[in-house]
C-alpha cells in the first residue's frame, strides 16, 4: 500500500472563505516569518526580544489562522505549521485522507524522536526572556487519526528549546504525537486529551487505496482534521536575560502522506517571573482502631506533623490526591459502618463527601478498597479491591461511572502508586512491592526483614515512599540501588520526621505554589 505522510512544524492561517469559521493565510499570500513571530509573542507584555528568524519548508505549509474556536479547536487565532497546506485544515471534514505531498526533507530533531520524517515545516528563532518561566498554548491535529494510529506512520512535531523538546504530554517526558494521544476501537492513550472528528473510512487496505470519500458525511467538529488534541501548554524554566533558541517543527513520519498540523495560540508566548514558592505536604490516614481513621499532615518545609480530623467508624483504607486540583480522595474498607467500597472526596476543611458505592461494569459491587492512585497522565483513578483485583475509575463521572477491572486477582494488596511518567504502577503486597506496566504484574522487590508494607506514595520528584506496619517512620525506596526481583533498598525519607503514627493506611503527596 502506498501511504502518504507529511511533516509538521507550525500551523498557519489560511485566507480562504467558506461557511465555516477557520481561515488561513500562508507565506504565498504575503505573510512573512517575521509576521508569524510577531503574532506568536506579545512583546509589549512579556518584554521578550527575538532575533535571527528562519523558516525552512513549503511556503504554503505555514502561516496564520483565525476562527479556530468555532471549529472546536479551542484556540481562536495564531500561527500554524503543517506537513501539508495549512488551507487543508478548513472544513467541513471532506475526506479521511486529505494530503499534500511536497517531497521535501524531514527534520533531524524529529528523526531523533523515533523514525525518519519528511515534508518538515520548521520555524526557528532566538529570544531573550525577562522572566524565569516560559509557556505557550497549542493544539496538534492530524489526518492520520484514527486509521493509522499505533502504526509506524506516526506524524510528529516538536518545540525544541536549545535542542530539548518541550511539546510533552502533561507531567511526563513523553512527546505529544499520534500514538501517544488517541482513542480508537483498538487502542487508547491519554484519551482525555483527545478530540475525535473521525471521517468514515474503509477498514480494508484495498478499499482504502481505491475508495473515494463519502461526500456530505458530518463529523462532530468543523475542521478537516480527523482528530486533534485538547489545548495543551508547552512550558520550561529559563534564565532571565540569557539567549535561547526555539525551533517549532512538524513533519510526516514514514512517508509523505496525510496532513498533520500544530495550531499555536497567538500572543500566548510569555515569560514571567515566578514569585510563588512551592510548598509540599504529605497527607496521610492512620488506622486508629478497627474502623476509626485519623488524618494527619507532614509539612516538608518545617518538618512538623499536625493532626487533622478523625473519622469514626469510616474505616478509610485508601488515600490519594488528584494530580491537577490536588483535591483529596479516600475509600472505605470492609469494616466501615457506612458501607464498604465507597469513594469519598475531602475538602480543605476535612469535610467528607460521599461519591457513592463503586460497581464494576458487570454491576458487581466493590466491597473493600485498600489502595488508590491517580494516573498523572490521564487523571483516571486506579484502585485495588481486595479479593477482586486492580481497577480504574473516572471519578469525574461519579456517581454514574463504573469501574473497569484491569487485572483480576485475589491476592492481598495494601496500597498502590503510579510513578510520574505513568510507566509503572507499584503495588504493596505484604512485604513485597509489585510493578504493573499496563500489561503484566511482576515482582519488583521484597523487604529483607519481611515487614508488612501498608502504604505507598510517589513524590513530585518521582521518589517512592512507603510506610511499614508498626513503624512511625516514612521510608524512601532507593530505585537506583534496588534491582528487579531483589531486596528493596530503603532508607528514612529525607525531611519527613517520625510521625508517632504506626499504622498508615494511605498517603497523598501534595505540592502547591503559594
Amino acid at each position: 500500500m502506498f501511504h502518504w505522510k507529511k511533516s509538521i512544524t507550525l500551523i498557519a492561517l489560511v485566507s480562504c472563505s467558506n461557511s465555516f469559521a477557520l481561515s488561513t493565510t500562508d507565506l504565498t499570500q504575503g505573510v512573512t516569518p517575521e509576521n508569524l513571530i510577531a503574532e506568536f509573542i506579545d512583546t509589549s507584555k512579556s518584554g521578550v526580544t527575538f532575533s535571527d528568524i528562519k523558516y525552512q519548508g513549503a511556503n504554503s505549509a505555514i502561516g496564520l489562522f483565525q476562527g479556530g474556536l468555532d471549529d472546536g479547536l479551542g484556540i481562536e487565532e495564531g500561527i500554524m505549521l503543517s506537513s501539508g497546506r495549512i488551507s487543508n485544515a478548513i472544513g467541513p471534514n471532506k475526506c479521511y485522507k486529505t494530503t499534500t505531498v511536497y517531497k521535501l526533507p524531514g527534520d533531524e530533531s524529529l528523526d531523533a524522536l523515533g523514525g525518519s520524517t519528511h515534508d518538515a515545516a520548521v520555524l526557528e528563532f532566538d529570544f531573550v526572556p525577562k522572566g524565569d518561566s516560559l509557556e505557550f498554548n497549542y493544539v496538534f491535529a492530524s489526518e492520520e487519526y484514527i486509521e493509522w494510529t499505533t502504526s509506524k506512520f506516526n506524524d510528529v512535531f516538536g518545540f525544541f528549546l536549545d535542542g530539548q523538546n518541550i511539546a510533552l504530554i502533561p507531567n511526563t517526558t513523553t512527546p505529544v504525537a499520534i500514538n501517544s494521544i488517541h482513542s480508537t476501537p483498538w487502542s487508547e492513550e491519554n484519551p482525555s486529551l483527545y478530540r475525535d472528528n473521525n471521517y468514515p473510512f474503509p477498514w480494508t487496505i484495498k478499499e482504502y487505496n481505491k475508495a473515494a470519500c463519502q461526500a456530505g458525511t458530518e463529523t462532530p467538529f468543523k475542521t478537516e482534521f480527523d482528530g486533534f488534541t485538547t489545548v495543551l501548554t508547552a512550558s520550561a524554566t529559563v534564565i532571565p536575560d540569557q539567549t535561547y533558541h526555539l525551533k517549532l517543527v512538524v513533519a510526516d513520519r514514514g512517508d509523505y502522506s496525510l496532513d498533520s498540523a500544530v495550531f499555536i495560540q497567538g500572543k500566548s508566548f510569555t515569560t514571567v517571573k515566578n514569585t510563588k514558592k512551592k510548598r509540599c505536604k504529605l497527607h496521610a490516614v492512620h488506622d486508629e482502631g478497627l474502623n476509626d481513621s485519623q488524618l494527619f499532615v507532614v509539612d516538608i518545609e518545617t518538618q512538623t506533623v499536625s493532626d487533622g480530623p478523625q473519622y469514626l467508624r469510616y474505616d478509610l483504607e485508601a488515600f490519594d490526591a488528584a494530580p491537577v486540583d490536588k483535591s483529596l480522595y479516600a475509600a472505605s474498607g470492609k469494616d466501615s459502618e457506612f458501607g464498604p467500597g465507597i469513594i469519598f472526596q475531602i475538602d480543605l476543611q476535612g469535610q467528607l463527601t460521599s461519591l457513592d458505592h463503586i460497581f464494576f461494569e458487570d454491576n458487581t459491587q466493590i466491597t473493600d478498597i485498600s489502595g488508590l492512585s491517580f494516573n498523572p497522565d490521564t487523571g483516571i483513578l486506579w484502585g485495588w479491591a481486595q479479593k477482586q483485583g486492580l481497577f480504574r475509575l473516572d471519578v469525574d463521572n461519579l456517581p454514574n461511572a463504573k469501574a473497569q477491572l484491569k487485572w483480576p486477582s485475589t491476592i492481598t494488596v495494601e496500597d498502590l502508586s503510579w510513578n510520574l511518567n505513568s510507566t509503572a504502577l507499584y503495588l504493596a503486597q505484604q512485604h513485597n512491592i509489585l510493578r504493573y506496566d499496563g500489561i503484566n504484574v511482576e515482582q519488583f522487590c521484597a523487604l529483607p526483614n519481611g515487614a508488612k508494607i501498608e502504604a505507598l506514595e510517589t513524590t513530585d520528584e518521582d521518589a517512592l515512599l512507603l510506610a511499614i506496619d508498626g513503624d512511625d517512620v516514612v521510608y524512601e525506596l532507593d530505585l537506583a540501588q534496588t534491582t528487579q526481583g531483589g531486596d528493596c533498598v530503603i532508607e528514612p525519607a529525607p525531611n519527613i520526621p517520625a510521625t508517632s503514627y504506626e499504622d498508615m493506611e494511605g498517603m497523598a503527596w501534595v505540592c502547591i505554589y503559594e
